[in-house]
This record gives structure tokens, C-alpha cells and sequence, in this order.
């Protein structure tokens, strides 16, 4: 039976697409939300959303508050099983593609009627040239706007449906696609969520909080950064995932 396609997957959730709507029951809990994937706010800056909101500017934006709200239910609403069950039917090349298109399309689904550039990576044009630094002490720069494409182009295409070993697989995927930083934001929360659709499909799942609690996992992600082209980093970065991930059907006998 043919697939819905991704554009049809992401307005499912289209009850959570509207400033308007969220403002309904924004009011309704005080509680702090707890985001698939255990987000921990980190990317969600509520300082550098407003200087997104002001550098890419929508017509009637919402507020800062409903913005930020509006992002994290967003997220809350991607269906990993769902993407995964998606992918079951697509040919080894409609697999990999359908991972390429991943990131701009998940891109604009989080951050429209937010900001003026959803659904597109940093571009040259942009202020100080697209420019963007991240990590300890902002030490790291992403790819320069001009190669993002291909940066990305080149992360997703470890993400094959046959691979010996599809942990390493996604851990290349994400260190590199991390380094590229292809947005201003929401680059970490993109990558965590395409990982976890791709190690559900091949029968596995990450514990990314508890890995989160434990700062080994991002001073190894750092030194693949440093040293991209020294497998030994990337190797030792698996070997510290590998801690934190369990086969589907093992983890209820756990």
C-alpha cells in the first residue's frame, strides 16, 4: 500500500501549527512541558529566539512566549514510529532521499509563521554572511553557507537501509551533521529526531536522556569536531553511545 507522503505526515499535526490556536490552551497547565526525546532546552534560548524573530520577521509574529511554546509542542508532536513505519515501503534510494529531505522540511514545520526563513538553511546573504559559531565558547563554525547542501547531502547519505552496523551509521550522521550546523537553530533537536526514526526502523532505541546527564557524550562529540578525520574519535564517540542504546524488544525485560 503507497505511503503518505512527508508533507502529508507533517500537517497531521497541523492542530499545533497555529500561534492562534496554541494561545487557546496555552493557559490551560502551568506545567513545564516534557518534550519526546527529553529536550532540555539548551537550543531554546528564549534571548536568541527573539534575535531570530527580529533578523527574520513574519507578518502578525506571536509573541516570544507562544513562540516558544509553539516550538516545543511542535516537537512534541513529531511521531518517531510513525516516520519510521513510513520508510518500510521505499526503495533503497527513496530511503536515503527520503532522510535528505529530512531537515529542511522538519525545519519549516517547527518554525513556521515563527520566523521568515523556515524550511531554509543559513544562507550567505544573511547578516554577517551566514555565519554561525557553536560548541565550548562558540569554538566551533559551521559549514559556510555556500556548502551546507552538500554538507548535509554528505550526513545523510550514511543513513542506507542496509548497513552492517547502523549504530555507527547514525553517529556519523549526526557528528557530522551537527559540525555542518545547517540552521540557526533547532539543529540538535533535528538531528536527535532523525536518529531516533532511523535506529527505531532498524529495531533499536537511545536513551537520550540519560546520555544527556553524562557530559562524556559531548566531549567526544567535541573532539570528533576537532579532529574529523581521526576515525579514533568517532569510533570512542560510538563506543559512548552504544552505553545508552537497547534493542526494542529488549528493553521491556529490562
Amino acid at each position: 500500500m503507497k505511503q503518505p507522503p512527508l508533507s502529508r505526515i507533517l500537517h497531521s499535526t497541523s492542530m499545533w501549527n497555529s500561534p492562534k490556536k496554541l494561545k487557546t490552551i496555552s493557559g490551560n497547565s502551568s506545567k513545564k512541558s516534557s518534550i519526546s526525546l527529553n529536550h532540555t532546552n539548551e537550543s531554546h534560548d528564549r534571548e536568541y529566539l527573539a534575535e531570530l524573530m527580529r533578523d527574520f520577521p513574519v507578518q502578525n509574529p506571536p509573541s516570544l512566549e507562544i513562540a516558544s511554546k509553539l516550538l516545543l509542542l511542535r516537537f512534541e508532536k513529531l511521531n518517531i514510529e510513525q516516520f519510521s513505519t513510513a520508510l518500510v515501503p521505499l526503495s533503497d534510494d527513496e530511503f536515503v532521499e527520503r532522510f535528505h529531505s529530512l531537515p529542511l522540511k522538519i525545519h519549516r514545520y517547527l518554525f513556521r509563521d515563527i520566523l521568515s526563513n523556515a524550511g531554509m538553511f543559513r544562507n550567505h546573504r544573511d547578516s554577517e554572511g551566514g555565519r554561525i559559531f557553536f560548541g565550548p565558547s562558540q569554538k566551533f563554525q559551521g559549514t559556510p553557507p555556500l556548502r551546507i547542501a552538500d554538507g548535509v547531502k554528505e550526513a545523510c547519505s550514511y543513513l542506507a537501509r542496509n548497513v552492517s552496523d547502523p549504530i555507527t551509521a547514525v553517529v556519523r550522521f549526526y557528528q557530522l551533521f551537527v559540525l555542518v550546523h545547517p540552521f540557526y537553530d533547532a539543529n540538535g533537536r533535528i538531528g536527535r529526531f532523525i536518529t531516533s526514526v532511523y535506529l527505531d526502523y532498524h529495531g533499536y532505541h537511545l536513551f537520550w536522556v540519560k546520555m544527556h546527564r553524562n557530559q562524556k557524550w559531548l566531549r567526544k562529540l567535541n573532539a570528533c569536531h576537532k579532529r574529523p578525520d581521526d576515525e579514533r574519535y568517532l569510533q570512542e564517540l560510538v563506543k559512548h553511545w552504544k552505553k545508552f542504546i537497547l534493542r526494542k524488544d529488549e528493553i521491556d525485560s529490562v
